[in-house]
């Protein structure tokens, strides 16, 4: 019976699924219901048909298809993501050169980016509903990169737009209308490609959670690429123009990869669009520089031939060897790679200058385009920090090169006068400087013997000199001053000579630019030499005796090129005689001048100079400096020799360190601490020159920097130097601002109470009162008058001054509004906190205007000297310390080093008002929203 029931087998071998059906049958007859684990048992081991088959390959195809399209997607999420963040990168760095670097610029970037990516997501879920993602993808990509590189002409179209703010707009809104104006529309078209990518994957799988999952994972590893791909290694290797059209192609020809069937769209992408956009990059961005080093690199890689100097000099130097042991062989093969090696230098000159050339022409249109600013002949580089722009320019009558980083004019440089002083700050610097040094509680002394000793017991030295005649010592207390180092000279030198250059080249130097502007920047001063002398300088080459100094028999005198220095005065001199004599002079006077410095900031190296020129015994100038390509910039357009060592022998005494200055005094302080006290390196001078308008590094405003920059200063000596660019405000009552709070006062008529003001004698003239400096008048013309207060008016004053102007209500009233608009003012809260933090640090403080015809500043931006001192300055006078300020501070505050008390004098306590008792610290120092009022008042006029 069982034997029936058994399938019979296959004329294959195999029983058949019929079979198979007929016996399970008979079994379930027999036995009952199978399990169901023995069902999926038989059915398993069931042959599949042929369809069957096919269609389990099928499917597996399918999944692998699947699987590869993921990954696709996968890729295509990444790029995009990538150039997502080489644009946002691109972006601050392209809106510096004319918004600055702030928190504001970095706040609108990010935001208006991070805008346009979520607008861009819901118009890409959008499309994805309505439109086949395999079609529509190869036009997102198109229309991504085009508005990519139309960012090229955006950002000029807002760098002019820049010029017309509109005053009623708040700067912070006006920044972000730019940023969104340049970078909106490439961040929508950039956001679309996410959704729709996502939706073309799940269209594949129906694995939704890991393919969505995969999509974000992939984009958030393409935006962290494309962070520090921008950050770390493009923005230095190329410069912003470059990454952008660059970016432009890499969309452009995403899109064709992608365009699927498309043919249209790809032939497109492939040779129209990514060939315009290529034009358009080389138009905004190459320079001839660029064209000809990539030449020169192009035939080097294709000719195999090295055509540096080296090589010839190696060649050459075979030559030589094979000489000397007699192998003619070799020698010839030598000469002959020598003279191979010259025809390919020939030919890749020849192509090197037309590629010169062409770049050039190229540089051209793309001006003429409106796609650059950076003019032919101008040095151009871009770092991970600023725009470096070198060029030529006319100041104040000379010929002089300009550094621009971002959109700030930082320093003038002349090459005729390298050590001049162009900015105001600069000047004050200077006087400070001189004025510092001239109180050093050190002494320098030389020896001084025979005939020069007798001389100088005849004269009436300064009283810092002091000549000791048992030891036959000249003795200097301090450093020496110009002028007191020619009354020595004029004990030694020669009369006519000394009067010359003493006389009429100093005091015209003091103006020189005005003295010389109609005899093209000479001065002739008549001198007869003696018959010697004039033997000596008929053998001088063009008569130089001195560094803008040289000796013309046919203008009957000394030509004077340059205004005066002490250098070129010493070398001028020794020409008249009594050589030694001068230059023991000279030697006492350079010894008592030695000194120390830091830097915190290089820009263009001008200061460092001057300090370098003017203190020339052996100093330590130390720069720190943030941006390595300011200093190649420097040394390459700028005169900076790369050299350490004597300037004399053509180095330089500066020594700059690329880094942040937080780290370099951070370094430096630790360093002292493990060398101890005698080892220890300190500094007679910090200057900070860090700080602009639009960019402040607010970790070098902080109370805990300054005092590691006091650490850093000579005990009981040294001074620290900082210039800052804020307002300092003075409310007034009519005005512009004050019909904003709903202050629409009359304004006030005389007469005004006993003894408030002084004669009122002429019109536009702010006039400080008499009792009460802060509080200041006006006339606008005969009837109309403002009342100012600087500062911030605090309860007690105001009701001093109410009890005063009783019975004059209109008066009152004006008082009272302009309390209420001292209060509300914004500006002047950096320079506020600033002085707060550092008084706080320092015992003696001292703040000056850069503006030297008012004793103290307007209510306009104006750069402020903030001098930070271990020892009391005597600042009157200071004219007599180099003739470079006449100015004295408009504030000060000094510690009594016995009680410990502080006197605040002139302007300070209004300034200190202002900062309300706040100072900046490591935790709290919002120095871009203290200078936000600062940034809106850039095109502001006076009302």
């Amino acid at each position: 019976m069982a034997d029936s029931q058994t399938p019979s087998p296959t004329p294959g071998g195999s029983p058949s699924g019929e079979d198979y059906m007929v016996a399970s049958q008979s079994r379930r007859t027999d036995a009952g219901k199978f399990s169901e684990e023995e069902l999926r048992a038989m059915v398993a081991d069931v042959p599949r048909s042929v369809s069957e088959t096919r269609a389990r390959v099928t499917a597996e195809e399918s999944r692998r298809g699947a699987f590869w399209a993921l990954w696709g997607c996968n890729l295509i999420v990444f790029a995009s993501s990538v150039c997502i963040m080489v644009v946002e990168l691109c972006a601050s760095r392209l809106i510096a050169s004319y918004l600055g670097s702030s928190l504001y610029t970095w706040t609108s970037v990010i935001g208006v980016v991070l805008a346009g990516i979520s607008l861009g997501n819901y118009v890409g879920g959008w499309i994805a509903e309505r439109f086949d993602p395999r079609r529509s993808l190869g036009w997102q990509f198109m229309l991504s990169g085009l508005l990519t590189a139309s960012i090229l002409f955006t950002n000029q179209y807002a760098s002019t737009l820049n010029q017309a703010r509109p005053d009623t707009m708040a700067w912070q809104a006006w920044v972000m209308l730019l940023v969104a104006l340049v970078f909106l529309p490439p961040s929508i078209a950039l956001g679309t490609i996410s959704p729709v990518t996502a939706s073309l994957a799940l269209r594949r799988t129906q694995r939704t959670g890991v393919t969505v999952g995969n999509i974000y994972a992939w984009g958030a590893l393409g935006s962290i690429v494309g962070t520090f791909l921008a950050g770390f290694w493009l923005m230095d290797e190329l410069g912003t123009r470059h990454i952008i059209w660059i970016t432009a192609c890499v969309l452009l020809l995403l899109g064709a990869i992608v365009s699927g069937s498309q043919r249209a769209l790809r032939v497109f992408l492939l040779f129209g669009a990514i060939q315009f956009v290529l034009l358009l990059g080389i138009l905004s961005a190459v320079t001839a520089g660029q064209c000809e080093a990539m030449t020169r690199s192009a035939m080097k890689a294709v000719t195999g031939w090295n055509t540096e100097s080296s090589a010839f000099a190696d060649d050459a130097l075979r030559e030589q060897e094979a000489l000397q042991v007699g192998d003619e062989r070799t020698a010839d093969r030598a000469r002959q790679r020598l003279l191979l090696r010259a025809d390919w230098k020939n030919s890749e000159d020849a192509w090197g200058n037309w590629a010169h050339g062409l770049g050039r022409r190229l540089h051209d249109v793309g001006l003429q385009l409106n796609l650059r600013r950076d003019q032919l002949d101008e040095y151009l580089d871009e770092s991970d920090y600023y725009a470096v722009n070198i060029y030529p320019a006319r100041q104040d009558g000379e010929m002089v090169k300009v550094l621009r980083l971002d959109y700030l004019i930082h320093s003038y440089y002349n090459p005729a006068a390298p050590n001049r002083l162009h900015y105001d700050y600069e000047e004050v610097y200077a006087a400070l400087t001189e004025r510092a040094a001239e109180t050093w509680n050190r002494q320098v002394s030389i020896p001084v013997e025979g005939e020069l000793g007798e001389r100088l017991t005849a004269i009436s030295l300064p009283s810092r000199l002091k000549y000791d005649s048992p030891s036959q010592r000249m003795v200097s207390q301090g450093a020496l001053r110009a002028d007191e180092a020619l009354d020595l000279l004029s004990a030694v030198a020669d009369a006519p000579l000394w009067q010359a250059i003493a006389g009429p080249w100093r005091e015209m130097s003091k103006n020189w630019r005005e003295n010389t502007q109609f005899t093209q920047g000479e001065l002739v001063v008549p001198w007869s030499p003696s018959s010697d002398t004039a033997d000596f300088l008929r053998e001088v080459p063009e008569g130089k005796i001195a560094s803008g100094v040289r000796y013309d028999a046919r203008m009957g005198g000394l030509v004077f090129s340059e205004p005066f220095s002490m250098s070129s005065a010493f070398d001028a001199l020794i020409v008249g005689g009594h050589a030694n004599e001068i230059r023991l002079v000279r030697d006492l006077y350079q010894r008592s001048r030695q000194t120390s410095a830091l830097f915190i900031g290089g820009g263009g190296f001008i200061f460092p100079r001057w300090l370098e020129h003017e203190f020339p015994w052996y100093p330590r100038i130390d720069v720190a400096e943030i941006d390595p390509a300011v200093l190649k910039g420097v040394q390459l357009e700028l005169g900076l020799s790369r050299k350490h060592g004597p300037p004399a022998d053509g180095g330089t005494w500066i020594q700059t360190t690329i880094g942040d200055a937080r780290l370099f005094v951070d370094e430096q302080v630790r360093r002292n601490m493990s060398l101890g006290p005698e080892k220890a390196v300190t500094y007679d001078f910090v200057y900070g020159d860090a700080f602009n308008d639009l960019s402040v590094p607010w970790h070098l405003t902080t109370r805990e920097f300054s005092e590691q920059v006091k650490e850093l200063l000579t005990p009981n000596e040294g001074v620290y130097l900082v210039n800052i660019i804020d307002v300092y405000p003075r409310s007034k009552i009519p005005g512009r601002k004050a019909r904003s709070l709903g202050l629409d006062l009359p304004g006030i008529q005389p007469p005004f109470p006993e003894d408030w003001f002084p004669e009122i004698v002429s019109n536009d003239r702010w006039y400080p009162g008499r009792k009460r400096p802060l509080l200041q008048i006006r006339r606008r013309d005969e009837n109309r008058y403002n009342l100012g207060f600087r500062g911030v008016m605090d309860d007690s004053t105001l009701n001093v001054l109410l009890e005063e102007a009783k019975g004059n209500s209109s008066l009152q009233a004006n008082l009272r509004g302009l309390q209420r608009l001292t209060q509300a003012d914004p500006l002047g809260q950096f320079l506020g906190r600033y002085l707060q933090t550092v008084r706080n640090v320092f015992p003696y403080v001292y703040v000056f205007t850069s503006d030297d015809h008012r004793g103290e500043p307007d209510e306009r931006r104006d750069t402020f000297i903030v001098a930070c001192s271990l020892k009391k300055l005597d600042c009157s006078s200071l004219y007599d310390s180099g003739h470079h300020w006449h100015n004295e501070p408009f504030a000060t505050s000094e510690r009594d080093p016995a009680t410990g008390s502080v006197v605040d004098s002139g302007h300070m306590t209004a300034l200190l008002q202002i900062s309300r008792g706040i100072e900046l610290t490591d935790d709290f120092s919002p120095v871009d929203n203290l200078l936000a009022p600062v940034f809106a008042s850039r095109n502001e006029e006076e009302d």
